[in-house]
């Protein structure tokens, strides 16, 4: 700010000018004023005030107010004063900044202030710079900004040194009205300007200290890289003082150029070295043309004309380091700054921007919807790419310089930076910067692609040679560079190239051709052709069509076929070679050694030689042609025969199938078919053929000896030699035959060798059997017949072979044991006879062909048979002790069995077979042989339906008893015999049914079987009750007559008789499980015994009898939950009912009128004169539960009797015991009928009260009544004389009691408390009686007869609540004749006072919408003695809502700690004016209107939030509540709700509207005009206001505010639940939350860090200092962390709210 040296006196003029034009008043003129007022001294004050209302009325106002609400950074605003002053002294520009703890140094060597610079200073929201291009700070603001931090700015500029003065709550005119100061510093050089800031001087020193480290932090704040885009400033200092004046910290920035005209170095330096840095920038400068203009920038009317504003400069800047390693340059990647000239945030890119922004007012970000900011983001992205043709010319960055592109899932961008991310992608694709591999040429992203890995070889480089065009992206470019190329476009190398590589491979030569190089051990091979492979792999079928159409696969004749060309097969299968001449194309056997290759290869579809290939080259070998047959030299016959023996294992089913299709050279090389004419195998056997047939003059043709040489011997996958597949498939013979040829029969030899030469037939079989046995094995016809061929035995029987025995000794001697000579089939064999065991030769007897030879079970189960046979009269058999023996030994074979289980189901066939359980003579019955299912081992041994063994047996063998365990064994576990069970004796039940002559005893050991052994599963157990119920199984002899009963006729009964039923447990009492449990005879129960009485009139039941029906019905009843209806027995017959002064008893229905008799004394009087229940009245007592079920305890003679009392001549006189009068205990009977449910209560709670209260309780003499009852409209009275009750139940209640000590005690303990309990259940306008219920009148007698004092711990004892909304008045007893005066009480709250107890917002009910209840028709009575009818308010906080929104636990009662808000005095107004009402909402809704949320920093805009600049919203405004009108209350929280809402509704792109205040007291605010129309919401109630934050804009204004973080939230669309709490007093006031609020609270909150559950958030509003100048609002986000934090303090159990102030 450069100006001619006029001098001082010329600059002092300047500034008078100015303060005269604002309308300042000379204080000498003022003075002249006060002693004389002149025409000029007129003038002047005149026009000094009206210039001033000018200029306040313009814009000082305006800049007041809004200056501690704005978001501009003073610090960037005084860099930017500092950039638009002018340098022309050829220094580099700088400013230095000394921060000391009361004040602030700005020293600048710019030219200095001129005139036009001190006019604009001291102007609103003007500048002395131009040009559309110029930053110019927040709008309005600008300098101004200094007075956040400052209360006065002194300036020293060559010849001017002047102040600015502004105080908060001044009108503002001291920022633009200079002061002349005469002091000035002469250290300070004339070429420099200083500016001092003097701070804030606050009073309070945390305050004072909280600015200092605010004004701090925004000084550390600054960055570096703001030199880049500061057209003019080299170098920025800043620097930190203690008190004495010491530097104690700083920091120095310094921008340089260097050889590189496009970059720029900064350089960092700190007092601490660690932070020093220096970073070169890349720097790309474009024009923006054709932009929009600002409209938060005024232009002249030049700019207008030229339209200067379409255009500006963009500055990108790219930062680069060295690498320590490679000493290379690398980028910088790492989240930059966005400027607009200064700094506003980063917004995620990993370079710099610069560009004129149109940002809104906090500069944290810029407008979107600005047409400008559109235009600078399109050449944004255009200067990106222009960065990019730069950055290419780089050696190392133009392999990193896509490090610097912004990836779209990087940072939660929105609007115009989601244009700049497409708008560069998509000029991107069109770019040639990127490398080609082998000619490094610049191409599109499109044109060029990166390599997977497999498509390289060993060394990384390319497997094929790259296509003419070159599609190979370069190798220079890393992994991770490619990782961020993918998102622009970068596509990887496809299939279809792959494709055409090979293709120019295998159409360059053979000697050029790396495909066509065979060898095996080439790792080049084995990568290629995986990489081929890949195809497969991934399923690229057109890939795969174009593979198969290459002609890629070597054959053996040296040519090279595709895949499409026909069928083509490996050369083996496994190690056997497949023989030529078949017609085959065979691979070339060198390509198969590759395994790569032949994974190719199958991909390609070549064939494997498998089973059915291998089947195939069979059927080529096999194959007859048709007309002669076709022979093939030996050779070949070789190498074909050789085919069919290695791979016969494929196919076992061909057994003798070869024989007639391929033909065998014999010895004389003639071709022959085997199955024409028998080929044998040389050998000289004494048995073989050769001989045998030589012996006959047969011709005998033997294989040519070829075949063994040249064919191995054995084949390696079955181990069958070749000899025996000759022999098997080929039917090339050694020996004769044991089967006819065709297989289908023994041979001829071996027929009549059995029947001819029977002696020889075992050395004829023996030496066939080793080669021929397996025929017969396998065809099983054959083994049968073999088995089945008749055989010589020791007695000269022929028997089956199968069914004989080889004679070995051991077996002969147990034969001799238990049969003696008795027959038994050993084979006749001479050289087996008397043997100790088999012979290994004759060894296939008994394990093929079923010849026994071992004594196991099998040999002494044909011992028992054969016994049986012998004996087949049982009762012809000799010494029947053998067969016990025998059943021993059966049963230790079974004992040492290795398969006992296998064994046992063999005994037990057998003898289920041929029945070969021998029962010996057992009561008189002859012995037999018996089947073991007729048959039971444990059971009665009298049992009829079955055989008893083991008592037939123990009677039969005396001698068995140390035997028993192995009969046991046999018998029991082995043939499965069981014991009795529940069938057997059902079935025996059902014999003995229908036997004569039956025995109780025989019937009851069989129940008690029955009862051990019952089923436990329930369909058996089912089948058994059925088997009872069908077949009436149920024996019991009735009065000396037997008969059978179904368990449906019987009863189990104890207690009374059931007509028609038998009563089972008289005889059988000991079984109740069996026959109740079991089978499920009905015991007496409820249904039983009603169903009885129900039928007592049919069945002539007699009345004593009905008498005990209903004392066991009534028994029942005790216990039963569920009982039937009384409805039907009501109606029946069955209530004993004794006429009056008779004994006669009838049975009556419930319709007769009789009385219950539960009183002795006078009341008993009346049943001379009535019809009772004939009952005595300890019965009827016990008949408690039958009578309130059926609902006729109104008949008790206590409650249909009437007493009538009567007060009799006498002294009356006051209660003589204060603790009895009633009155002294109002408010604990007023608790009890509340909790009881009183109609009184419900009717007028309040009126009740007073009645209590007013009530009279006197002793008198004399009080007298009578007994009356009516019964058939006929009205019997009794006198009774003297009573101990009266109550004159009119206005006062009056109490009338005994005055003699007993009476009265007896009044107080019985009669009042019953009396007192009916009267307050009794409905005041019906005069109905209500029910009592249990308890109620203990807790009566309880608190009439206890201490005053001790009422209250009483009925908390009881459990029994305060009344909510009626407070206790403690008053003196008073004369019968004082007359309580009525008044009703208001209260009014001082809004302009300080510290009352304040209403707070009302917490409604979250689940239904409750309205308040009637008013009472009573007032309370003004309390006695009380200073003029006041009375303070709680010391509680006290909901606003309708009592009925909270539970009788809702009132916190949280108390006034440490005097905090004292308990206020209220005035009382008559009546409360509608129109102050509407007069605070109007108030609110101004204060709302030019309110901005606070934010969460605790900086300099929050410290000022609550400065009120101009009139007061609420002067005038007299809004009076009282503390227990929920209306008024309910108004209170509707202005706070209007208050948050305006806010909301006020902020752009918010959407903010009706539809989101979801209150049901909003309808509060219809008095304004434009809510007339607004109604309650008419939903459920979730929160005071919802909003769904569908676009993130709330989201991203709390982020700005500080109270969500940004990491977390940034792109989040939450839905706000926020309640709003309204109190008129201080902020720290209590409020009240309800369950439901905290529950959602709870289940909403976010976590200790703020990232969980991020669908929602919970935000309690509060609205403190309601109708003052200082209201405010502060915000809880999360409050249920906020609690955990300790920031709030929930107390009580219904929950109170306290901030804590943490």
């Amino acid at each position: 700010m450069s100006g001619p040296a006029e001098g001082e006196s010329w600059a002092r003029r300047i500034i008078q000018e100015i303060v005269r034009k604002h309308g300042f008043v000379q204080e000498s003129t003022l003075q002249l004023i006060n002693s004389l007022v002149s025409q000029e001294a007129r003038r002047e004050v005149e026009e000094a005030l009206l210039a001033k209302d000018i200029q306040i009325g313009s814009s000082v106002l305006t800049l007041a107010q809004n200056l501690y609400t704005s978001q501009a950074r003073f610090v960037l605003e005084l860099l930017q004063n500092a950039e638009d002053n002018q340098y022309t002294r050829g220094q580099d520009p700088y400013v230095v900044f000394r921060v000391y703890p009361g004040q602030i140094v700005i020293e600048c060597n710019e030219d200095g202030f001129t005139e036009q610079d001190l006019i604009a200073i001291c102007n609103i929201g003007k500048s002395s710079k131009t040009g559309s291009q110029v930053y110019i700070g927040e709008k309005g603001i600008g300098f101004k900004s200094v007075f956040m931090a400052a209360w006065k700015v002194h300036i020293q500029s060559r010849n001017f040194s002047f102040d600015f003065v502004h105080r908060r709550g001044d009108s503002g005119m001291g920022m633009i009205t200079p002061i002349w100061q005469e002091r000035r510093d002469p250290a300070l050089p004339f070429e420099l300007t200083r500016i001092t800031l003097y701070l804030h001087d606050q009073s309070d020193p945390a305050e004072r200290e909280r600015d200092c480290q605010i004004i701090n932090q925004q000084f550390l704040e600054l960055q570096d890289t703001l030199l880049l885009f500061l057209k003019k400033l080299r170098k920025i200092e800043v620097s930190f003082h203690d008190e004495e004046g010491s530097r104690t910290k700083g920091i120095i920035f310094t921008v340089s150029r260097i050889e590189d005209p496009s970059a720029a170095v900064i350089e960092r330096t700190c007092t601490d070295a660690a932070q020093n840095r220096k970073r070169t920038y890349h720097i790309v400068k474009h024009i923006a043309r054709g932009l929009a203009r600002s409209g938060s920038r005024e232009l002249s009317s030049n700019e207008e004309a030229t339209r200067s504003f379409a255009t500006s400069e963009i500055v990108l800047a790219f930062p680069i380091i060295e690498d320590p390693v490679t000493e290379e340059e690398v980028p910088v990647i790492e989240p930059q700054e966005v400027f607009a000239f200064l700094p506003i945030r980063k917004m995620g890119f990993n370079f710099l921007i610069q560009a004129d922004f149109v940002t809104l007012a906090n500069r944290q970000d810029i407008v979107m919807a600005s047409r400008r900011n559109q235009g600078l983001i399109e050449a944004i992205a255009d200067a990106f790419i222009a960065g990019v043709l730069q950055l290419c010319q780089h050696q190392a960055l133009e392999y990193q310089w896509m490090r610097y592109l912004p990836l779209e899932n990087s940072y939660p961008w929105d609007g115009l930076w989601e244009n700049l991310i497409s708008g560069i992608k998509s000029k991107l694709e069109d770019l040639a910067v990127f490398r080609s591999l082998e000619r490094s040429t610049c191409r599109t992203i499109k044109d060029l692609f990166y390599r997977e890995p497999i498509f390289n070889d060993q060394h990384g480089a390319p497997l094929f040679a790259d296509l003419r065009s070159e599609v190979y992206l370069s190798d220079s470019y890393a992994s991770s560079d490619i990782e961020i190329l993918k998102n622009f476009g970068l596509q990887m190398l496809t299939f279809d190239k792959i494709i055409a590589m090979v293709r120019q491979d295998l159409r360059a030569g053979p000697e050029i051709s790396k495909i066509k190089g065979l060898n095996p051990n080439d790792p080049w091979n084995t990568r290629a052709y995986k990489a081929l492979n890949v195809a497969w792999e991934r399923t690229l079928l057109p890939s795969i069509q174009a593979l198969r159409q290459l002609n890629i696969i070597p054959l053996q004749d040296g040519s090279w076929v595709s895949a499409n060309s026909g069928d083509i097969f490996y050369p083996r299968y496994g190690d056997i070679a497949v023989p030529n001449g078949l017609g085959m194309r065979l691979i070339h056997p060198t390509a198969m050694r590759n395994e790569a290759r032949c994974d190719f290869f199958n991909n390609l579809g070549v064939h494997r030689i498998d089973a059915p290939i291998v089947s195939n080259i069979r059927e080529r070998i096999l194959r007859q042609p048709v007309g002669p047959p076709m022979i093939i030299n030996l050779q070949s016959s070789v190498e074909r025969m050789r085919f069919l023996f290695l791979t016969q294992f494929l196919h076992p089913e061909e057994e003798g199938y070869l024989s007639g299709k391929f033909m065998v050279y014999n010895h004389l090389y003639v071709a022959m078919y085997p199955n024409i004419a028998d080929l044998y195998i040389s050998n000289d056997d004494h048995y073989g053929a050769e001989r045998f047939l030589r012996q006959n003059g047969r011709q005998v043709n033997c294989v040519n000896l070829a075949y063994f040489e040249e064919i191995p011997s054995v084949a390696p996958d079955s181990n069958r030699t070749l000899h025996q597949w000759m022999y098997q498939y080929l039917g090339i013979r050694q020996h004769l035959r044991l089967v006819s040829s065709d297989g289908t029969s023994l041979s001829v030899e071996c027929l009549d060798t059995a029947r001819t030469r029977g002696t020889e037939f075992l050395g004829f079989l023996g030496h066939l059997w080793p080669f021929e046995g397996d025929i017969v094995l396998t065809t099983a016809l054959l083994l049968t017949d073999l088995k089945r061929t008749p055989v010589l035995c020791i007695n000269g029987e022929r028997e089956m072979l199968r069914n004989t025995y080889i004679p070995l000794q051991p077996l002969l001697d147990v034969h001799r044991r238990f049969l003696g000579d008795e027959y038994f089939p050993f084979i006749q064999s001479s050289e087996l006879s008397g043997q100790d065991q088999v012979p290994h030769l004759w060894s296939f007897l008994v394990r093929n062909l079923g010849v026994g030879y071992q004594d196991n079970i099998n040999f002494r189960l044909r011992l028992m048979r054969s016994l049986k046979e012998a004996n087949d009269d049982a009762e012809a058999l000799d010494n029947p002790s053998r067969v016990v023996d025998l059943y021993q030994s059966l049963d230790a074979c079974l004992r040492m069995s290795q398969n006992p289980e296998a064994k046992k189901r063999k005994i037990l066939n057998t003898f289920d077979t041929y029945d070969l359980i021998f029962v010996p003579q057992w009561n008189s019955k002859p012995a037999l042989w018996a089947n073991p299912n007729e048959c039971l081992w444990e059971a009665p041994s009298d049992f009829i339906t079955k055989f008893p063994l083991k008592a037939i047996y123990t009677s039969s063998f005396y001698d068995l008893s140390t035997e028993l365990g192995h009969m046991t064994e046999i018998f029991h576990r082995t043939l499965n015999i069981d014991d009795i069970d529940w069938l057997n004796v059902v079935n025996e039940l059902d014999m003995l049914k229908h036997q004569q002559n039956i025995t109780g005893e025989a019937v009851r050991e069989l129940f008690g079987i029955l009862s051990e052994k019952s089923p436990t599963d329930e369909d058996s157990k089912q089948r058994m009750r059925e088997s009872f119920e069908t077949g009436a199984l149920i024996y019991f002899d009735h009065n000396g007559t037997p008969g059978w009963y179904k368990p449906s006729e019987c009863v189990w009964s104890n207690t009374t008789h059931i007509h028609g039923k038998i009563a089972v447990n008289s005889q059988y009492s000991d079984l109740e499980d069996l026959f109740v449990e079991k089978l499920r005879v009905p015991e007496l129960d409820l249904t039983m015994i009603f169903d009885q009485l129900l039928a007592a009139r049919h069945l002539n039941i007699p009345v004593p009898e009905v008498k005990e029906l209903l004392k066991t019905l009534n028994s029942f009843l005790r216990t039963e939950s569920s009982p039937p209806s009384p409805r039907q027995l009501l109606n029946a017959q069955i209530f004993p009912v004794r006429g009056p002064g008779s004994g006669n008893v009838a049975l009556c229905t419930s319709n007769t009128q009789f009385a219950l008799v539960d009183r002795e004394g006078p009341p008993s009087r009346f049943i001379e004169v009535i019809r009772v229940l004939d009952f005595t009245l300890q019965e009827i007592r016990h008949l408690k539960p039958f009578l309130a079920w059926t609902c006729l305890e109104s008949r008790y003679l206590s409650r249909c009797m009437r007493e009538i009392s009567r007060v009799g001549d006498g002294i009356q006189r006051p209660i003589s015991q204060p603790h009895r009068d009633l009155r002294r205990k109002a408010y604990a009977l007023l608790r009890i009928t509340a909790a009881f449910n009183s109609p009184r209560y419900a009717a007028d709670a309040a009126g009740l009260y007073h009645v209590l209260h007013t009530a009279v309780t006197l002793e008198c003499g004399v009080i007298s009544s009578s007994l009356s009852f009516e019964q058939d409209g006929v009205i019997h009275e009794i006198e009774i004389g003297q009573s101990e009750l009266h109550i004159d139940d009119t206005n006062p209640l009056t109490i009338y009691v005994p005055n003699d000590t007993e009476s009265q005690e007896c009044c107080f303990k019985f009669d009042l408390p019953h009396h007192f309990a009916s009267w307050m259940m009794t409905d005041p306008t019906t005069g109905t009686p209500g029910k009592i219920e249990d308890g109620t009148v203990n807790v009566v007698n309880s608190i009439l007869n206890c201490l005053i004092s001790t009422t209250g711990r009483i009925l908390e004892k009881e459990g029994i609540p305060d009344v909510p909304g009626i407070a206790e008045t403690i008053v003196p007893i008073l004369e019968l004749d004082e007359l309580a005066e009525s008044t009703t009480m208001a209260v009014a709250a001082d809004l302009g006072g300080q510290g009352e107890i304040l209403p707070q917002t009302p917490s409604r009910s979250q689940e239904n919408e409750r309205f308040p209840s009637p008013e009472s028709a009573f007032s309370p009575r003004a309390i006695p003695g009380s200073q003029g009818g006041m009375e303070s308010t709680p010391d509680r906080p006290t909901p606003l809502t309708d009592p009925e929104d909270y539970d009788s636990e809702d009132d916190p009662g949280i108390p006034n700690d440490g005097g905090s808000i004292p308990s206020p005095q209220f005035h009382i107004p008559e009546q409360q004016p509608p129109s102050q009402y509407r007069r605070l909402l109007e108030g609110v809704v101004t204060l709302a209107r030019r309110t901005s949320l606070p934010n969460n920093f605790g900086d300099i805009s929050t410290v000022f939030q609550g400065l009120l600049v101009g009139e007061d919203p609420f002067e005038g405004v007299y809004y009076a509540y009282t503390s227990y009108d929920w209306e008024y209350r309910k108004r209170v929280g509707a202005a706070g709700e209007l208050f948050v809402f305006t806010i909301l509704s006020c902020i752009q792109d918010l959407e903010f509207d009706l539809q989101n205040w979801r209150s049901s007291i909003r309808r509060y605010v219809q008095v304004l005009p434009e809510y007339q129309e607004l109604s309650a919401w008419p939903e459920r109630e979730t929160s005071d206001l919802v909003y769904d934050d569908i676009n993130g804009f709330f989201t991203r204004l709390m982020i700005s505010l500080g109270y969500l973080n940004a990491d977390h939230w940034a792109g989040k669309m939450p839905r706000y639940y926020i309640e709003v709490k309204c109190t008129t007093g201080v902020c720290e006031t209590p409020c009240i939350v309800s369950q439901h609020q905290v529950d959602l609270m709870e289940s909403t909150t976010n976590g200790p860090r703020g990232n969980e559950n991020q669908s929602t958030v919970y935000a309690l509003f509060r609205v403190f200092g309601l109708g003052r100048s200082s209201m405010g609002l502060k915000i809880y986000i999360d409050p249920a962390e906020q609690k955990r934090l300790g920031k709030l303090s929930f107390t009580s159990e219904k929950y109170s709210v306290i901030p804590t102030g943490r």
